[in-house]
């Protein structure tokens, strides 16, 4: 073989044996971007799992908190459903009282009327005016016979 056969092989080998370096050194900084990308994703992913384990630790407390809040809301339902029942009690037995007391001032009221209208009568009797003192005893008959009513009743207690 001649000289610049040889010399043409061995160029021609040397093309190919560049060739098949680049080739695979652009196949090894492939590789090692796409290694590069995944260990980043990785790390980001390593991060998210942080951030989400925290997250279910904060989430878990504010769960405590709701559940201390709703018993709270729950003792603070009962106390005042409660006091409610209580200031319908109060506002039952005032009304009852109310009603007792206007029933004993109409008694009074009563008693009273009958008492003036028989010191009226009397006055007149005394004055020798029969028919006058006759006058007021009738006046004030429904009263006395209420008070007379209510006399007899105190009696009996």
């Amino acid at each position: 073989m001649s000289r610049s056969r040889i010399a043409w092989m061995l160029v021609a080998g040397l093309l190919v044996l560049s060739f098949g370096a680049a080739a695979a050194s652009g196949s090894y900084r492939h590789y090692r971007a796409l290694h590069d990308r995944l260990q980043l994703a990785e790390a980001a992913v390593q991060g998210r799992d942080t951030v989400l384990a925290d997250l279910r630790v904060r989430l878990e407390a504010q769960r405590g908190v709701v559940g201390a809040v709703r018993s709270d809301a729950d003792i603070a339902r009962a106390a005042l459903r409660t006091t409610q029942r209580q200031l319908t009690e109060t506002t039952q037995d005032l009304r009852s009282g109310e009603q007792m007391i206007a029933a004993q001032q109409a008694d009074i009221r009563a008693l009273q009327t009958c008492l003036v209208g028989a010191q009226s009568a009397l006055q007149h009797m005394a004055g020798g005016n029969a028919y006058g003192a006759l006058h007021y005893m009738v006046a004030v008959d429904k009263e006395c016979r209420a008070a007379q009513i209510l006399l007899t009743v105190q009696a009996q207690r």
